[in-house]
C-alpha cells in the first residue's frame, strides 16, 4: 500500500513537470522579420522568435525556442526579465503584437506562454512596459505599461494573480 502512494506521488510529480526546478537565465529574440511594417521602433524589422534559456536543478542548462505563429511578432527591443509570480524567480515579459489587433504585454515562463493583456484592438497600436512591482502593498505584483504612448498616453496597471492577468483599479478613499 505504501509503495503504491509512493509511485502515485512520484508519477504525479513527473507530469506535473519532472520535480526539475527551472530558472529563467536569460531570453533573447530570434528570426528577425519585416511581416509588420509598423516601424514604431525605428524600423520595420520585428522578431517572430524567442529563446529562452533556463538553468535546471541538475546544473544543465536547457534553451526552449518558441515560434510565433505569422499573424504575431514580438513588437520589442529586448525581452525584460522580471519576477511578476512574485516567487522571487524571473519570468519573461515582452511586447507580443498581433498585426490584426496591434499589442499586448505577454508573459512567458520556462515551458512557454502564461498570459498575456488584451490587445490594443487594432493594427499599428502600441505599448510601452513600465515595470513591475508591488505597487499598492497587497503583496501581490503588478506590471505598468503606457498605452499607445503617441495618441492614448493612458498607464495601465494589471495584476498578476494565479496565471491570470487583471486589470487594477485604485481603490479611493
Amino acid at each position: 500500500m505504501i509503495w503504491r502512494a509512493a509511485w502515485l506521488v512520484a508519477t504525479l510529480v513527473c507530469l506535473a513537470g519532472g520535480g526539475t526546478a527551472q530558472t529563467i537565465q536569460a531570453a533573447r529574440f530570434t528570426d528577425p522579420t519585416t511581416r509588420y511594417g509598423h516601424g514604431v521602433l525605428g524600423d520595420a524589422v520585428e522578431y517572430g522568435g524567442l529563446q529562452i534559456t533556463v538553468l535546471l536543478s541538475s546544473g544543465k542548462r536547457h534553451t526552449r525556442s518558441i515560434k510565433l505563429p505569422a499573424s504575431h511578432v514580438f513588437e520589442d527591443i529586448t525581452p525584460r526579465l522580471w519576477d511578476v509570480t512574485g516567487d522571487g524567480l524571473p519570468e519573461v515579459v515582452v511586447i507580443e503584437t498581433d498585426v490584426a489587433r496591434g499589442a499586448a504585454l505577454a508573459i512567458y515562463g520556462p515551458n512557454g506562454k502564461l498570459a498575456e493583456t488584451p490587445h490594443i484592438g487594432c493594427t499599428n497600436r502600441w505599448l510601452a512596459p513600465i515595470g513591475a512591482a508591488d505597487l499598492n502593498g497587497d503583496g501581490i505584483i503588478e506590471i505598468a505599461y503606457i498605452d499607445r504612448p503617441h495618441l492614448a498616453k493612458e498607464l495601465r496597471v494589471w495584476s498578476f494573480v494565479n496565471g491570470v492577468f487583471a486589470h487594477w483599479r485604485a481603490r479611493r478613499g
